[in-house]
């Protein structure tokens, strides 16, 4: 075997341990999952959005008990490859509802408990195609309207407007999510609800 064919083979096995690794090390834990299809330069292609909460299952600040610190992040990939998609260009609306009477109650997105807009998603420094918002979080049910640009390797700008909301154990919380959106990541509860032995009424 000569020496370029020698070369292609140890590029092509290493190229393939790449992409072993990058799926073996997709996100597992509960967040929701997106794809968008579009067309650049005459051939389709698929990006896979993955959108959650950092440390889930998530839980509220309590003082000298938890932090409450759970960022809201994004990860882009190439659906095919699995090769992450960095230089995208994110922005979010932010929606908490206190509780799930009040999210019921709502008959349009903007009757949250409260609303952020045109916060910055920004991308993790050495880790390609992550993104987040620092979150300190309190109990209650989360939402967020992604909008901007995915580059496609560079070749193409995709554009992105989505919305998408945790699930409670409450009840439903998909009436505002944007079609598309299938598995789950969980709305952050009170951290005192996974107490044992729970405090007794003649314990306060």
């Amino acid at each position: 075997m000569n020496k370029n064919k020698t070369q292609l083979l140890l590029l092509s096995s290493v190229l393939a341990v790449a992409l072993l690794s990058t799926v073996a090390t997709q996100q597992v834990f509960a967040h929701s999952l997106r794809n968008e299809s579009f067309t650049a330069h005459g051939m389709p292609h698929k990006i896979f959005v993955v959108l959650g909460h950092t440390d889930e299952p998530t839980y509220g600040l309590e003082n000298g008990v938890h932090s409450g610190k759970h960022n809201m992040e994004i990860i882009l990939s190439d659906e095919p490859t699995k090769l992450r998609l960095s230089g995208a260009n994110l922005k979010a609306d932010m929606y908490y509802f206190k509780d799930i009477k009040k999210f019921n109650k709502a008959t349009s997105i903007n009757d949250a408990t409260d609303v952020k807009t045109g916060i910055t998603v920004s991308s993790v420094f050495g880790d390609p195609g992550h993104y987040l918002i620092r979150e300190l979080q309190t109990p209650g049910i989360y939402g967020y309207h992604i909008y901007g640009t995915m580059s496609y390797f560079g070749i193409h700008d995709q554009p992105i407007d989505t919305t998408v909301f945790c699930k409670s154990t409450q009840g439903d919380t998909t009436k505002f999510n944007s079609p598309g959106w299938f598995g789950s990541f969980g709305c952050t509860d009170d951290i005192k609800e996974i107490a044992f032995p729970g405090k007794k009424k003649s314990d306060k």
